[in-house]
């Protein structure tokens, strides 16, 4: 999402508008603080939606809390501290990105938004997520990278909606249990944390298309993760690992092992790899293959 600044009222005179807002304004300078924010209004793919980015700010303005029709709203790359309670008035909500702030906390009544899909909040300072978060039952994407989180809330498993995770350079030592039960996920990115092992459960999240798991403590993989038969991304790089699941020929979309960190395909660069499975990665994916079906098919 990128600014929306109408033709009528420039993205200077908004900031300056927004600093004024500090004083207690009259109730027709807080009208026509209200409007100033409804010209910002533009619709993209669909949404109304307000752009609020880099605007310097370090409260979000009350006023904002007054535009109840906005879809999408965009405060990132602010000094933020802290989301008002006052969040909950905007049931319209659909995307709300708050990346790149200083936030502590979100506040729980973001649980109050129904309407919300997709809920951007990394490179911020949480170290814990609401659990009221979970009463957003429409929610398909949540993206918390680089923050300093440690855990999830068990009520997580009711996000039964959540299509794409990114748990990402944060502080988790084991993969939250909440996740093996989110069904829908296609993407799940928990790099750069120090995760020591995978469960079992992995083997449920049979609409996996994307698992990245690099830089984390990973001494080998569960036996499961070769039931997710749609994956097409599998970045196991920087761990611990020595040997591969005998039955990873089952990920026939692998198509190849990749190089660089966005190629769809097997990922596992930088582990301590047990002979001769270096050699056979550097052939190629089909002979790491060959080398672990007799393997598979002698247990």
């Amino acid at each position: 999402m990128g600014m929306c600044v109408s033709k009528e009222v420039s993205k200077e005179e908004l900031r300056k508008s927004i600093k004024r807002q500090k004083a207690v304004p009259s109730e027709e300078d807080e009208a026509l603080l209200v409007a100033e924010l409804r010209s910002q209004l533009k619709t993209v793919y669909g949404h109304s939606s307000l752009g609020l980015a880099m605007m310097e700010m370090t409260e979000i303005p009350k006023i904002t809390w007054q535009v109840t029709e906005v879809e999408k709203l965009n405060v990132s790359h602010n000094f933020l501290l802290s989301i008002s309670p006052s969040v909950e008035n905007l049931q319209n909500l659909v995307i709300l990105n708050l990346l790149g702030n200083q936030l502590a906390a979100l506040p729980k009544e973001i649980g109050s938004l129904r309407k919300l899909k997709v809920l951007f909040a990394d490179w911020n300072c949480l170290r814990e997520v609401p659990q009221e978060l979970s009463r957003c039952k429409k929610l398909q994407v949540l993206s918390l990278s680089y923050n300093m989180i440690s855990s999830l809330p068990e009520s997580f498993e009711d996000l039964r909606q959540l299509e794409k995770l990114n748990l990402s350079n944060n502080r988790f030592v084991q993969l939250p249990t909440c996740v093996y039960r989110m069904r829908r996920l296609t993407f799940l990115h928990i790099g750069c944390n120090k995760i020591e092992n995978i469960s079992e459960s992995v083997g449920q999240l049979e609409k996996m298309r994307i698992f990245i798991a690099e830089k984390n403590r990973l001494r080998f993989l569960p036996k499961s993760i070769c039931l997710l038969r749609p994956l097409m991304l599998l970045n196991v790089n920087y761990n611990e690992i020595e040997n591969l699941p005998t039955s990873l020929p089952m990920l026939t979309e692998l198509e190849r092992v990749a190089c660089h960190s966005l190629d769809k395909g097997l990922h596992v660069k930088c582990n301590p790899l047990a002979k001769p499975l270096p050699d056979l990665i550097q052939e190629g994916l089909e002979p790491l293959y060959d080398y672990l079906k007799p393997k598979r098919d002698n247990k």
